[in-house]
């Protein structure tokens, strides 16, 4: 029995981890969860409560991942899980303490959409998320003037999702460096400046979504972009500038949906090239008020 402890006890994880993933319980109101199987059992159990993830010799927290789950209340911060890589609690009623995200050094895919998550994201430290692949902030009531340069160092970042969170300002021109990403929405917010020449390193782009920006406008770097991957370009409700955006959309051989309506400010001009037909994928088109002709 007592060899059986000390083995146990061997593969328990820390107790600075243990002891946050109680003050996580309680502050999100654990007793109210959907589920909460195994919540608070006794030390070396932690890797089995439900929607806690460890790493293969369960000796350290890699994963917090209780989406949909009735999780409320004030959050605070993260920063003695150490080892966290993913955070998945989207769809909840959180007012989630960023701040202690800045310490997560570690985390790869973070997903707390649909929350209730307020405050000023400005204090970001964006530059010590190297590891960042995934990020959804969307649907939330951050408050962010602008994107700092530093954004631009999140050199594995793949999936960047902002919906309607109140940005403000420009995009910076480091937002070119972020050469993995294949998913930028950012649609919905109050982006205004224009698209920096950068986007052209955007090489492994699938899907743009920048539309209902209506201060985001000057013209749109199109000339300079090589994107084989796009499926998705969606600019609607923006001001773009730009004669030769179709010229560059006919190279793109995987295009499913092309929204570029120009009810708001967009002036989008050109002939519309007949190679646009051979795009044997696309299901939307929609080119509507603007000023192509052909």
């Amino acid at each position: 029995v007592l060899f059986v402890v000390l083995v146990d006890a061997a593969r328990a994880i820390p107790f600075e981890e243990r002891n946050a993933l109680h003050h996580f319980y309680s502050n999100s109101e654990g007793l109210y969860w959907w589920d909460n199987e195994h919540w608070n059992d006794p030390p070396g159990t932690e890797c089995s409560w439900s929607g806690v993830r460890c790493d293969p010799l369960n000796e350290t927290v890699v994963g917090i991942e209780l989406p949909m789950n009735n999780l409320q209340g004030q959050l605070g911060p993260l920063q003695d899980l150490r080892s966290l890589e993913n955070l998945f609690l989207f769809g909840n009623a959180l007012a989630l303490d960023l701040a202690g995200l800045r310490e997560n050094y570690s985390l790869r895919h973070v997903d707390i959409s649909n929350n209730r998550i307020s405050g000023n994201l400005d204090f970001m430290k964006w530059e010590k998320l190297v590891n960042l692949t995934t990020l959804n902030l969307s649907y939330n009531k951050f408050l962010l003037h602008q994107l700092p340069d530093s954004f631009g160092q999140l050199c594995s970042l793949e999936h960047l999702d902002m919906r309607e969170i109140s940005i403000r300002g420009s995009l910076p021109e480091s937002f070119g460096n972020l050469s993995a990403l294949r998913i930028v929405k950012l649609d919905n917010n109050g982006l205004n400046g224009t698209i920096p020449a950068s986007f052209a390193g955007l090489t492994a782009l699938q899907e743009l979504h920048l539309h209902n920006n209506p201060n985001l406008g000057g013209i749109f770097p199109s000339e300079a972009m090589v994107t084989p991957a796009l499926e998705v370009f969606s600019v609607s409700g923006v001001s773009f500038v730009s004669d030769s955006v179709l010229d560059w959309l006919v190279n793109c051989p995987l295009l499913t949906v092309v929204e570029m309506t120009g009810v708001l400010n967009n002036e989008f001009s050109g002939t519309i090239p007949s190679e646009i037909g051979t795009l044997r994928y696309l299901t939307t088109l929609n080119l509507g008020s603007n000023r192509f002709w052909g």
